[in-house]
């Protein structure tokens, strides 16, 4: 294992400079509390609550009220695919914009982004953000280099503590972002420099058992086992991967050296490599999902720790009662202690029953508590309906009813209400998509420098695949300013309210009554209920429709030459048809 070479003093300026970014995103994680609070959300996330009254003892009761709401949130927050969309600033640019938006449907779909939103919407409502990072990987698919989007946990994430807007991101002096990789792969990343990193030992040892040892304090002999630190057979470090603004001059041009910031990474006390912006677009590659607004930080508010105080007074309560109705739920047996020999004292089996032996002529019983008040019962039953309200889950958006509410209108009413914090989580999950997309627009314009073949999931939710061509998309004959600035051109756009499933069954439940009232055509009302192949399902529809109804018009025609009385009106009957000119039937 290679050792890390002495810095040079460039080296050393640059580690003590990038230390002190470190020790100012420290000191804001100390003054917020984040790097204390964030371990006790994670145990009420997974179910892991408060322990009894000694340290080893686990509540008996255990009902995770938190976890399962922040799931039904999650879930209706990432059941359906939000509408994008790629436009362009001149008539001329609708081709490219075509070409744009498939190719970015193509890096979400192959990346299983509705799969990282659901794991980073989890993430966001237990720390109250979540980061993401849409960067070119040139080892990415089988190191033919590709678009990834990834998922940055908060403790992975650096951040100016200045920024307090995420929409405002890209003004922030600093990011940074952490990852976990072998040594095997820096070395293979970063070649000579790389040899010099050594493993961290957060990742790269673990804890074995070891030898029993005895310990005596306070008095007390105690029997303690000693782990020992083993080495993994895979050693890890930690990438550090900073994004900084600098005003360092070029001595030569006295002109900014890296004008569009600044990329260093950094493993340990090594510098890795230290390099210009690559990215054309010239900003940060991460945004950031703020789970609720904090108007004072880009952190925003946790959904665990909104619910936290609730959730733990729940559980107490409801283990207070099930402990007590459970230690009076047994036969007590109570005898004087020489009763029986101690042979038939050891007989007697106590899973099922409470012993107690007592003195002789000495009196000793057991009452049960008192009948437990019926106001406990109402405040254990309220509890949940205040998660519930706090957390933006209540009963009319699980599919409950409310009492006395029948018309469909005032259902419908009360389901967009009760879904009014939900929608605000969902329209922040689209600016940080709408964000990424233009970030998305930039790289596949940068770096599909080629024609390539790809694949994104249609609107029958079958995969498709197109022929990206690169001479449709810009000609690459042009300067070299033109073609980094050609993104400016295009502006990627998301739905408002897209990503909601509920928001698209009212939108087609409005166009079929729409539809009703003669104002729109039955392609759009298949087009809103997103009805796979929807076209071409509507003109099969049309085709049938207008074949039965020249059937039922020869048929009445036939009728009425041979004077035959048809069904509800006769012979004579007129064809009727709807405002489309769809003959339909007739009376």
């Amino acid at each position: 294992m290679a050792n890390a070479a002495a810095p040079t003093p460039d080296e050393s300026e640059l580690i003590a400079f990038l230390n002190s970014v470190d020790q100012e995103v420290r000191a804001w994680g100390r003054d917020t509390k984040f790097e204390d609070r964030s371990g006790t959300w994670e145990k009420l996330r997974s179910g892991e609550f408060w322990r009894g009254t000694r340290e080893d003892a686990e509540p008996i009761f255990n009902a995770n009220l938190l976890g399962n709401y922040i799931e039904r949130k999650v879930a209706q927050l990432t059941e359906s695919k939000p509408d994008i969309s790629v436009t362009g600033r001149a008539p001329d640019l609708q081709g490219p914009s075509e070409i744009l938006l498939r190719g970015a449907r193509a890096v979400l779909d192959e990346n299983q982004f509705d799969a990282r939103i659901e794991r980073a919407a989890d993430i966001g409502a237990t720390y109250g953000f979540v980061g993401f990072n849409t960067a070119w990987d040139p080892y990415a698919d089988y190191n033919h280099g590709e678009i990834v989007v990834r998922v940055i946990h908060p403790k992975h994430l650096g951040v100016d503590y200045r920024i307090t807007d995420t929409t405002e991101l890209h003004k922030a002096t600093y990011v940074y972002l952490d990852t976990p990789m072998p040594l095997a792969d820096i070395r293979r990343i970063w070649p000579g420099r790389g040899a010099l990193v050594i493993p961290d030992h957060r990742l790269s040892q673990y804890d074995a058992p070891g030898r029993t040892a005895t310990s005596f304090w306070g008095g007390i002999t105690r029997s303690l086992t000693l782990t020992n630190k083993i080495d993994s057979p895979y050693p890890y470090s930690i990438v550090r991967e900073y994004w900084l603004r600098s005003d360092e001059l070029d001595p030569e041009s006295g002109e900014l050296r890296y004008p569009a910031g600044r990329v260093i990474h950094r493993a340990g006390d090594t510098i890795l490599d230290d390099m210009p912006n690559p990215y054309w677009d010239g900003g940060w590659p991460i945004d950031v999902w703020d789970w609720r607004v904090d108007v004072n930080s880009f952190a925003g508010r946790s959904d665990v720790e909104a619910l936290r105080k609730l959730q733990e007074a729940y559980g107490r309560m409801g283990n207070a009662m099930v402990k007590n109705a459970l230690l009076h739920a047994v036969i007590s047996i109570i005898a004087d202690h020489n009763a029986m020999l101690p042979e038939e004292w050891k007989k007697l089996d106590d899973r099922a029953a409470r012993i107690i032996r007592k003195k002789p002529g000495s009196t000793f019983t057991i009452e049960g508590p008192p009948d437990i008040p019926s106001a406990y019962f109402m405040l254990l039953d309220q509890m949940p309906t205040l998660m519930e309200t706090i957390v933006g889950v209540p009963k009319a958006s699980q599919g409950s009813r409310q009492a006395g509410v029948i018309a469909s209108s005032a259902v419908e009413g009360l389901q967009v209400a009760a879904e009014t914090l939900v929608r605000s989580c969902a329209r922040r999950l689209e600016y940080v998509i709408q964000r990424m997309g233009q970030k998305l627009v930039s790289r596949i314009i940068q770096f599909y420098s080629s024609d390539r073949m790809l694949s994104y999931v249609g609107a029958d939710s079958t995969w498709q695949q197109f022929v990206f061509e690169r001479a449709k998309l810009i000609d690459d004959s042009v300067d070299e300013d033109t073609k980094r600035t050609y993104f400016t051109n295009f502006k990627f756009r998301v739905t408002p309210l897209s990503s909601l499933p509920m928001n698209k069954t009212q939108r087609a439940l409005m166009a079929m009554e729409l539809f009703k009232a003669g104002l729109v055509t039955g392609v759009e009302v298949l087009k809103q209920a997103e009805y796979p192949n929807y076209e071409a399902v509507h003109a099969a529809a049309q085709k049938e429709g207008a074949e039965k109804a020249q059937a039922q018009e020869q048929m009445l025609l036939k009728a009425a030459t041979l004077g035959i009385k048809m069904p509800g009106g006769g012979g004579g009957g007129r064809v009727k048809s709807n405002r489309s000119g769809t003959k339909l039937g007739f009376g």
